[in-house]
């Protein structure tokens, strides 16, 4: 589960013994200790925010990608569907666009999924990666 995996990548020493690794034991249990503490509908917490991203994300995807590969064939004197290197650049150049407008919904979600009881999650997630979420 998507929650238990940013766990470990925000918080690995909550949940892992010093020296030790991530292991399927490992993330059963902290999934184990989630349940327990939270519930098991905290297993899903930014599961919300996730889904809420996709729509738009495709949407962008979908509606620049034409736009893109019409400009870059047209800009290297190829015919209007371009070849094979001008949709993959439209394609790389579309996917880059929707993650710029989409990247707030995907901090939404990271930050919810980090959130552990105490907070203690989210606090180490700023500490490492240089944003503050005092709140």
């Amino acid at each position: 589960i998507d929650r238990v995996k940013i766990l470990f990548q925000v918080n690995r020493d909550g949940l892992v013994a010093p020296g030790g690794s991530v292991t399927p034991v490992a993330a059963l249990g902290a999934a184990r200790r989630i349940v327990a503490q939270e519930g098991v509908t905290a297993l899903w917490r930014g599961t919300g925010a996730a889904v809420t991203r996709i729509l738009p994300y495709s949407a962008t995807t979908f509606a620049v990608y034409p736009m893109y590969n019409a400009a870059l064939a047209h800009a290297f004197g190829e015919p209007e569907s371009g070849d094979i290197a001008t949709r993959f650049a439209a394609g790389a150049l579309a996917g880059t666009t929707a993650t710029v407008f989409t990247y707030p919904l995907d901090l939404l979600h990271a930050r919810s999924a980090a959130h552990l009881t105490g907070g203690v999650a989210a606090r180490d997630f700023g500490t490492h990666h240089g944003v503050n979420f005092a709140g």
